[in-house]
């Protein structure tokens, strides 16, 4: 009985392990939506559709970056998010740390997003 007590403690551990090393790859999400919180940085319009982002701007937990861009949040990936097709994204190059990369950009909106403090 011991045995079995353990090995389902066991088994429970590594399953709550691999969820929690998931969430930390994909949007954070409460039923559908990707929950957004803070105020986003504000990033500096160079020409077109490049931006630079302020020294020390971090990734969130849910994997992106929240920002500003033309006084509008956005939420923004270094890669399409499919589970955002239907939403209007605009694809910009940004350099983060004198490194130039593109981010996928949707606006933050009620559909889509939850916003908390």
């Amino acid at each position: 009985m011991k045995k079995i007590i353990l090995g389902a403690i066991g088994v429970s551990l590594a399953v709550i392990s691999v969820c929690a090393s998931a969430e930390t790859t994909q949007p954070m999400t409460m039923g559908t939506k990707i929950v957004v919180s803070g105020q986003p940085v504000v990033l500096q319009k160079t020409s077109g559709n490049m931006y630079t982002a302020p020294a020390g701007l971090v990734v969130s937990a849910g994997g992106f970056y929240y920002v500003s861009l033309n006084n509008r949040a956005h939420a923004c990936w270094p890669t399409p998010q499919s589970s955002l097709a239907k939403d209007r994204h605009g694809v910009i190059s940004v350099t983060v740390n004198n490194s130039k990369t593109t981010w996928y950009c949707y606006e933050v909106n009620p559909e889509f997003f939850e916003m908390k403090p």
